[in-house]
């Protein structure tokens, strides 16, 4: 519809109050977490306060666009580490936070970042996110399966070698209960 010169062309605006993404937080770690955003010249901006072990909070409004430096997001649970990431507007960002080694504190993050396009309304978007610091890379797969539109597929590998603190590429798979495989 780009180069459609008629009133096909013609969308409905969406109105944006101010430049903002959304950030949750997925706590796994044994400590309770906050989480803040910070940019060099700007104050602090809370994200999350005081998420407990083992849970995850909501979509929280964070400021997006707002300087030419990349936002810092600070992650304080019982040890205080940043994650560089650059928030984009309307997007919705999720955190997550575990504990890493034998130290009694959320001291390791990974940000997934939004996947780009969607998914059809008839497939789910799936990514694999390793966190477990003492094993050796993972495989991870879906076993043989009937759809819900009882469509018989074969097992499809989510992703192969999956090391430590590494996320996957996204996947679309037909929605449905499906076997998980995880192969260390």
């Amino acid at each position: 519809h780009d180069r459609s010169i008629t009133t096909e062309a013609l969308q409905t605006l969406v109105n944006v109050p101010s430049s903002q993404a959304e950030v949750r937080v997925l706590n796994l770690s044994t400590k309770s977490l906050n989480v803040s955003k910070t940019i060099a010249g700007f104050p602090d901006e809370t994200i999350a306060s005081g998420v407990p072990p083992l849970s995850i909070g909501a979509y929280a409004p964070v400021s997006a666009c707002t300087s030419a430096n990349e936002d810092t997001l600070r992650v304080e649970g019982g040890i205080t580490h940043v994650l560089p990431l650059s928030l984009e507007v309307l997007k919705r960002y999720t955190i997550i936070t575990t504990n890493y080694g034998n130290v009694d504190a959320a001291n390791y993050s990974v940000a997934l970042e939004p996947v780009s396009g969607g998914a059809p309304a008839d497939s789910a978007t799936i990514r694999a996110v390793n966190l477990a610091w003492d094993t050796p890379a993972l495989e991870i797969s879906f076993g043989a399966r009937t759809t819900a539109a009882g469509k018989f597929v074969t097992g499809r590998v989510i992703s192969a070698n999956l090391a430590f603190g590494e996320v996957s590429t996204p996947s679309r798979f037909a929605p449905g209960p499906a076997p998980l495989v995880i192969f260390s």
